[in-house]
C-alpha cells in the first residue's frame, strides 16, 4: 500500500510532466507560425489549443485521483491506529486479569469480639463469617469477655498460629499501642473494626506497610442524629443510659447526643453508666425513678434500649425511648411505638475492614489521592421507627443481608479490578439509603 507522502510525490511529478507537454505544444505552435504559412499557423494554433485542453483535463483528473488516494490512505491509517488501540486495550485487560488473584484465594484472619452475647458485637461476627464464607478466608476468633486486660494475651495466642491478617476490635484506648506493636513485629496485615487509635498510634500505623485501614460508624454522629430526631418529636428534656466511662463508642454517642440536644435548646438532666449490660434494668430503673419528669431517654447501646423498654412496659411510663444499636429483638416494641427510634447498621464494620485487608493481601492496597491508608468513619447508618419496623423485621430474618454479595464483590479487587477509595466512599455514603430502599421494595 502506498503511503500518503508517496501519493503526494507522484502527484507533483505528474504535474511537472503535464506542464512540460503544454510548453512543448506552445513551442511547436510558435515554430509553425514562423514559417509564414497562415494556414499552417491556424492549424498549429488549433492543435495547441486542443493539446492545452487535453493537458488541463488530464491534470484535473490526476489531481482528483491523487486526492482520492490521499483520503483513502488517511482512512486506512486511522483504521490501523484504531485497531492497534483495541489490541493494546485487550492486552491491558488480559494482563490485569492475570495479575488479579483467583476469587477463591485463601487467607487466615485473626479476629476478636469484645464480648459474645451482646447483639451488636455478635452481629459483627455474623457479617465477618458471611464474607469469609465466599472469599475463602478462614477465621480464628476469640472472645474478650468484655475484659480489656485479656485482649493482648489472647492476640499472642492467635499470632502464634501465624495468620495473614488481624482485624482488631478494640474498645479500650490502652489496648491499641500493644496490639499495633505486636502486629508490626509479626509482620501481619492489620485493620481496625469499629474503633480507631489515638493520633500517636495512628501515625505509627500509617508508617507500617501492612496497615490496611479501618471502619467505624462515627459514634458521635450517631448520637447527634438521635438528638435531632428526639428534638423534632417535641422532647425538651432527656436522660441518658449507657456503658461505663471509657468505652469509646458509648462515650462518643452520649457526647454527641448531649451536645446536639442542648444546642437545639433541650436539657440533659442526668447520665447513668453501667459497668456491663447486665446492669441495664437495675440502673435504668434507678435513673427513671430519679428523673420521672424527663420527656425522653437516650440509650447508647442495644442492651440499654431493651432495659429501658422493659422498665417502661412494666411501670406503664409515659416516656419516649431513643437509642443506638438496632436489634431485631425489639422490632415488635418499635412497631408498637414503645420504642420511638433506634439507629444502627454499623455491624458491617468488621466485614468491611476485612475487605481492606483482603485487597492488601491480594496486592491492591486502598489508599487516598495522597497515598494514605484510609480510616473510614463515614458509614451512613439507618434508623428504625414505628413506621418501618415491620419491614426491617423481614430484612433481618436471616441476619446477614445488610450488604449484598454484589456490593461486597464491588469492594474487592479480585472481583472488581477498578475498585478505589472512591468506590468505598460511594458505598458508605449511600449504605443506609440502600438498605432502606431494599426494605421498601
Amino acid at each position: 500500500m502506498r503511503s500518503a507522502g508517496g501519493v503526494r510525490k507522484e502527484r507533483r511529478l505528474m504535474k511537472k510532466k503535464f506542464v512540460s507537454l503544454l510548453v512543448a505544444g506552445v513551442m511547436v505552435s510558435a515554430m509553425l507560425a514562423g514559417c509564414g504559412s497562415s494556414k499552417a499557423a491556424s492549424k498549429a494554433e488549433s492543435a495547441a489549443a486542443e493539446a492545452k485542453s487535453e493537458v488541463e483535463e488530464a491534470v484535473s483528473e490526476a489531481e482528483e485521483a491523487a486526492e482520492e488516494a490521499v483520503s483513502e490512505a488517511e482512512e486506512t491509517a486511522e483504521e490501523a491506529v484504531s485497531e492497534a488501540e483495541e489490541v493494546v486495550e485487550a492486552a491491558t485487560e488480559e494482563a490485569s486479569a492475570e495479575e488479579a488473584p483467583e476469587a477463591d484465594a485463601s487467607y487466615s484472619f485473626a479476629i476478636n469480639t469484645f464480648g459474645a452475647g451482646a447483639y451488636p458485637l455478635d452481629e459483627i461476627v455474623v457479617h465477618e463469617e458471611r464474607l469469609a464464607g465466599f472469599t475463602g478466608v478462614s477465621l480464628d476468633k476469640v472472645d474478650n469477655q468484655f475484659t480489656a486486660d485479656v485482649v493482648v494475651s489472647q492476640l499472642d495466642g492467635q499470632l502464634a498460629n501465624q495468620p495473614d491478617a488481624v482485624v482488631a476490635q478494640l474498645m479500650a484506648a490502652t489496648t491499641f499501642a500493644p496490639v499495633i506493636e505486636k502486629c508490626i513485629d509479626a509482620g501481619v496485615v492489620l485493620a481496625f473494626d469499629s474503633n480507631f487509635p489515638a493520633e500517636a498510634e495512628e501515625e505509627i500505623c500509617r508508617n507500617y506497610e501492612n496497615f490496611a485501614g479501618g471502619f467505624s460508624s462515627n459514634p458521635y454522629d450517631m448520637g447527634v442524629q438521635m438528638a435531632e430526631i428526639a428534638w423534632e418529636d417535641g422532647n425538651k428534656s432527656a436522660i441518658i443510659l449507657g456503658a461505663a466511662v471509657g468505652d469509646y463508642s458509648h462515650d462518643n454517642r452520649q457526647l454527641g447526643f448531649t451536645d446536639k440536644f442542648e444546642e437545639l435548646g433541650g436539657e440533659v438532666l442526668q447520665v447513668q453508666h453501667c459497668s456491663d449490660p447486665s446492669e441495664a434494668v437495675t440502673k435504668g430503673n434507678d435513673l427513671l425513678t430519679a428523673q420521672p419528669d424527663a420527656d425522653c431517654i437516650y440509650c447508647s447501646g442495644g442492651d440499654y434500649v431493651a432495659g429501658a423498654c422493659s422498665i417502661k412496659t412494666q411501670k406503664g411510663l409515659d416516656i419516649k425511648i431513643y437509642g443506638t444499636d438496632v436489634n431485631p429483638e425489639y422490632f415488635d416494641e418499635t412497631a408498637e411505638g414503645i420504642i420511638n427510634g433506634v439507629n444502627g447498621g454499623q455491624g458491617v464494620c468488621g466485614s468491611l475492614a476485612m475487605c481492606l485487608a483482603i485487597n492488601l493481601l491480594d496486592g491492591h492496597k486502598i489508599v487516598d489521592a495522597d497515598g494514605n491508608v484510609p480510616l473510614f468513619d463515614n458509614l451512613q447508618v439507618f434508623v428504625t421507627t414505628p413506621e418501618n419496623a415491620e419491614q426491617f423485621t423481614d430484612l433481618y430474618a436471616d441476619g446477614t443481608k445488610l450488604i449484598t454479595d454484589e456490593e461486597y464483590q464491588n469492594l474487592l479487587w479480585r472481583y472488581n479490578p477498578d475498585v478505589t477509595i472512591d468506590t468505598y466512599n460511594e458505598f458508605l455514603e449511600h449504605y443506609g439509603d440502600n438498605v432502606c430502599a431494599r426494605i421498601a421494595e
